[in-house]
């Protein structure tokens, strides 16, 4: 199970009722699809996604809102291939600092488990909820949005994919545990405040014997 590619956008301080983030390659047939999106207001109107494949999106976890910070994540389980563009809409009159990341993996995986908390006068580092997973060779994926971190650096373990406002994490674990992740370089830790998911995925193809092979059957 390996990370394909990252798609970003992100805006400024003036609502925006859509975001784009294209792919620089084409997407692969069957491959895991996973994306968070966010913003900073008072406001809370509703985030969704489409695509330019016409893929389904499912929920992960949110929409989760803490003192203005809002975020939500979605997967597709095994997307189809072509050159896509993601698109975030807000409903209404939409939102500012807005911000979609869309990240690749192959092949095609389904959500195991999810979790959220949220911080203010974050420590640093900021630890995400934990989550037990339940199968071997998963993906942990942890969604971050901070009030006013510009960027900030994953923790011991994951890897970064983007932190620009939004940041997003990961780390591919090959066995079943109880898993969190941390946030560092924090630059405003006293008055900062973060909305955060932590999720993680398994290959489609890991069977029952898998399980039992690795003593989580």
């Amino acid at each position: 199970m390996g990370f394909i590619q990252t798609a970003s956008a992100n805006s400024s301080g003036t609502n925006v009722t859509s975001l784009t983030a294209v792919f620089g390659s084409n997407n692969t047939a069957g491959n895991l699809m996973v994306v968070t999106a966010g913003y900073f207001s008072a406001s809370a109107p509703a985030m969704s996604l489409s695509d330019t494949l016409l893929n389904s999106f499912a929920a992960v976890a949110g929409p989760l809102a803490y003192n203005s910070c809002h975020i939500q994540a979605w997967y597709v389980k095994q997307c189809n291939s072509g050159s896509n563009s993601v698109t975030l809409s807000i409903a209404s009159t939409g939102a500012p600092w807005a911000q979609i990341i869309a990240v690749e993996y192959s092949p095609g995986g389904t959500l195991d488990q999810a979790s959220t908390n949220t911080g203010h006068g974050v420590a640093n580092p900021f630890t995400s909820s934990s989550i037990t997973t339940l199968y071997p060779a998963e993906w942990i994926v942890d969604c971050c949005y901070p009030q006013t971190a510009i960027t900030i650096a994953a923790g011991s373990g994951y890897t970064s994919r983007i932190s620009n406002k939004a940041a997003f994490e990961d780390a591919f674990q090959s066995s079943p545990g109880t898993y969190s992740a941390t946030w560092t370089g924090w630059q405003n830790t006293s008055t900062e405040n973060v909305a955060n998911i932590i999720a993680s995925f398994r290959m489609l193809d890991v069977t029952q014997n898998d399980l039992l092979l690795c003593g989580c059957g």
